[in-house]
């Protein structure tokens, strides 16, 4: 089992990379003005996105009310989520 899911959180967390820096010119744009309406239905398909691949590294239901700040950061929570991920994953190496 640990193979298949190391695999599986691996292909979700370069999925959330990609879809970070795939955006990153948009977050960038967004930061400096008000956004266009198109550009916030981009954002919130982005947003979406992200939460999706979180819940499927981490099968729990994030709060509502915590979106906004996981929005706000994406970089920094996929850095602590692989952070937690790596020990996770090395600590259950020494049990297979």
């Amino acid at each position: 089992m640990w193979p298949r899911l190391r695999k599986h959180v691996a292909v979700e967390r370069e999925q959330l990379r990609r879809l970070l820096a795939d955006h990153s010119p948009l977050l960038a744009k967004c930061a400096t003005g008000t956004p266009h309406w198109i550009e916030v239905s981009a954002l919130a398909v982005m947003l979406h996105s992200f939460y999706s691949g979180v819940e499927n590294i981490y099968p729990f239901q994030l709060k509502w009310e915590r979106m906004s700040s996981l929005v706000l950061d994406c970089p920094q929570v996929l850095r602590m989520l692989g952070g937690e991920l790596d020990a996770f994953l090395k600590a259950t190496e020494s049990k297979e």
